[in-house]
């Protein structure tokens, strides 16, 4: 278990406030929550995410040209 100082990249808490099997892998909960993200997407067969932050994400990645007022997801 890795219990150090660097940062999950999902919540961004560290290894000695939430340890995870390894320095590069998430922490169990974002492990989690991104396994229910995926189920639910290919469930429901959405293609386009919108988080409470105002985030936008396509195909599971965060779109960086949604804003584009030119480009059309």
């Amino acid at each position: 278990m890795y219990k150090g100082k660097s940062k999950c990249q999902g919540c961004g808490r560290d290894g000695a406030e939430r340890a995870r099997a390894s320095r590069l892998l998430l922490c169990p909960e974002c492990q989690q929550l991104l396994l229910f993200g995926v189920a639910v997407t290919e469930r429901s067969k959405a293609r386009l995410i919108v988080t409470a932050d105002g985030d936008i994400y396509c195909g599971g990645q965060k779109c960086g040209i949604a804003n584009d007022p030119g480009v059309r997801c």
